[in-house]
């Protein structure tokens, strides 16, 4: 069930609240919001807006601030270099803050970067009054915490995401409507150079090696595919079952000794 009472208004008199100099945080991934952000460059064309500061992490779809004709109106500083920036922070139309995905909310929280207006895209509100962040919580929660302004974008396609992504609509100060389909992630043809280094990577671990911890910061689809291949045909099925039973006793033998320590300190 969810409920309307909140007023919408267009995504050209959202963005209006935009001045020169401002920072404005995007949500990121597929909740990236196209609408006001075709309407902010058009306030770009317009000539109305100069040194606006665009944060946000890895955003889904086009990003036109990026482009070389906003030199001057927009200033890219981004917390990820994704797919539809990179061209543009190479080119040295857009620029990269580099940090820790963990510490991109103190920024904001910390007042290192001012958020004067906060972008976002959230699911229609519950019976209770709360809307949903969906795919972007991330420094998003803190931009909307801090901001000075945040306009949501209300689409019934956006997830409702729950715990830390749940929001009261008393944080959102301007509603835009719009149930455009969100932006889907764009993969890439892995390239026969890629393909070979996947390859020559996998071919360095031997059959029977034990692979502590892997980060996928460092590894590509096409390694993980081959290394993955060869662990399968190495383990057979009677030995993976041996290991889950295994695992299981273990965390039974370790469950019943915290619970037990448990009913010990229990006052009496």
């Amino acid at each position: 069930m969810t409920t309307k009472n909140y007023k919408v208004v267009t995504p050209a008199e959202a963005v209006k609240v935009i001045k020169s100099g401002d920072h404005v945080h995007l949500s990121s991934v597929a909740s990236s919001p196209q609408c006001l952000i075709n309407a902010m460059c058009a306030r770009g064309d317009a000539g109305e807006l100069k040194d606006v500061h665009i944060h946000h992490l890895h955003t889904e779809g086009p990003a036109p601030y990026t482009e070389a004709k906003y030199e001057g109106v927009f200033q890219h500083d981004a917390f990820f270099v994704g797919a539809n920036v990179r061209k543009s922070v190479q080119a040295g139309f857009a620029d990269y803050i580099p940090i820790f995905l963990s510490e991109t909310q103190r920024l904001y929280r910390d007042g290192y970067i001012k958020c004067n207006v906060a972008m976002i895209q959230v699911c229609p509100p519950d019976e209770h009054g709360y809307v949903s962040l969906g795919t972007s919580v991330d420094a998003t929660l803190a931009a909307v915490e801090t901001a000075d302004h945040v306009i949501a974008v209300v689409n019934k396609n956006v997830p409702r995401a729950f715990g830390q992504a749940m929001i009261p609509m008393s944080l959102i100060d301007i509603f835009v409507e719009d149930d455009t389909p969100l932006e889907p992630a764009h993969f890439s043809e892995p390239s026969e150079v890629e393909k070979l280094i996947g390859l020559h990577c996998a071919e360095l671990i031997e059959d029977g090696a034990a692979c502590k911890w892997v980060s996928v910061l460092f590894l590509t689809l096409f390694w993980l595919n081959w290394v993955i291949t060869k662990i399968l045909v190495f383990i057979p099925k009677c030995l993976l079952m041996a290991f889950f039973l295994w695992l299981k006793a273990v965390l039974s033998t370790a469950l019943t000794k915290v619970s037990i320590k448990v009913k010990w300190f229990q006052p009496s």
